[in-house]
């Protein structure tokens, strides 16, 4: 049981990660588009 529980625990560690990279690559994306639009 422990075992199982330690495997979802990690799961979502990893899933949690893969979230947050997404939003960091979402959030350079609108930075880079907002910097962009000031040059114009």
């Amino acid at each position: 049981m422990e075992h199982y529980d330690a495997h979802l625990f990690y799961d979502l560690i990893i899933q949690l990660a893969n979230f947050l990279v997404l939003v960091l690559i979402f959030w350079n994306v609108v930075r880079i588009r907002a910097k962009v639009e000031k040059k114009d």
